[in-house]
């Protein structure tokens, strides 16, 4: 089954192997990567490759290949957007401290294993190369150039896109359905007999890739949204019903805004904001009706006077209570307490 392993442990890759600086070399229809080490020529890659430039900035490279040594291999990478799409075999490589491995299992049909990176500024690359190991790969690379001709800047899905990458080896996991696989494979079993057309052909065959690649990124972005909405939601929710139960629990105790932000380790106008936002009334509003309501219950249910009842809702003059109660509930208290004891 395909795999994906992102952000290894550093130490757990380090191997005792020579580290190589490489070059390619074709002769005729055989293309190697050869080492240059010690002005020695050792053979470490061979086999079909596919590397076409466009003027747009896209980048296609891959091959089928077999690894002929054990080795290390470091370039420098530049900034780009990449995605290395593994079809057959084992892929090991790094960019700076992050290490990826990505496989595919030959054996079952149109699977392969992907990841998208996004290299903000020029960087190390390193990739394992192991004696005897075969593999099949499509790496696409698209410049900076290439989104600038996009002319997409306005675009929900470009903005989208933009930020699932917006930091120096973002990194997105990528599972390619069959008709990428399929079209990855039409890159590397292309016709290179007419260049023009094989370039034609390349481009069109990589661009469906993209397209589905940035598919892809986009729905993660959205869910990524959604997840962060709704983390917020839950957020808000979990910060109100704390603050209420903190106010019932003091309702009949002089607390001040301060004390309550305190508890809820925010700010007085953070709490003040979310408060009005979700109930729809301030915090001292809260305290005040309900207040007036718990009163009211003691009204109709003990002989309180409205002196007492004035106290206990928190103000100083029966008079401003009497205003209050008869504004809140239609009448006033000592009207209440008639209906009831009556």
């Amino acid at each position: 089954m395909a795999g994906i392993a992102v952000n290894k442990n550093r130490a757990d890759s380090v191997i005792l192997r020579k580290v190589v600086m490489t070059r390619v070399e074709q002769e005729d229809q055989n293309i190697k990567i050869v080492s240059e080490r010690n002005q020695q020529k050792e053979i470490l890659v061979e086999g079909d490759f596919v590397s076409v430039e466009f003027p747009s900035g896209m980048l296609v490279q891959g091959g089928s290949t077999v690894e002929k040594a054990d080795a290390n291999v470091l370039a420098r990478a530049n900034p780009c957007v990449i995605v290395s799409i593994v079809l057959e075999g084992e892929l090991e490589f790094g960019y700076d401290d992050r290490e990826y491995s990505l496989s595919a299992c030959s054996q079952q049909e149109g699977h392969g294993s992907a990841i998208i990176v996004n290299l903000k500024r020029s960087c190390t690359f390193r990739r394992r190369v192991v004696e005897g190991h075969a593999m099949r790969k499509v790496n696409i690379i698209l410049k900076p150039e290439w989104f600038e001709r996009q002319g997409m800047s306005q675009s929900v899905s470009h903005r989208q896109f933009e930020q699932m990458f917006s930091e120096h080896l973002s990194q997105l996991a990528w599972q390619p359905p069959p008709a990428v696989v399929q079209l990855c494979n039409e890159i590397l079993a292309a016709d290179n007999s007419d260049l023009w057309l094989h370039h034609l052909y390349i481009e069109n065959r990589a661009t469906q890739v993209v397209y589905e690649m940035v598919n892809h990124v986009v729905v993660q972005a959205k869910s990524k949204a959604q997840k962060l909405g709704n983390a917020e939601v839950r957020h808000t929710y979990d910060v109100i019903a704390d603050a209420v139960e903190y106010l019932e629990s003091h309702l009949f105790t002089e607390i001040s805004l301060e004390e309550v932000a305190k508890h809820l380790a925010m700010s007085v106008s953070a709490l003040q904001r979310k408060f009005k936002q979700e109930l729809g009334f301030t915090v001292v509003d809260y305290v005040r009706n309900r207040r007036l309501e718990s009163v009211m219950e003691s009204l109709k249910k003990e002989r309180v006077s409205i002196s007492e009842a004035a106290y206990m809702a928190g103000y100083n003059h029966p008079s401003n209570f009497i205003t209050a109660f008869k504004r809140k509930f239609g009448v006033t208290p000592g009207e209440m307490v008639s209906e009831s004891f009556s």
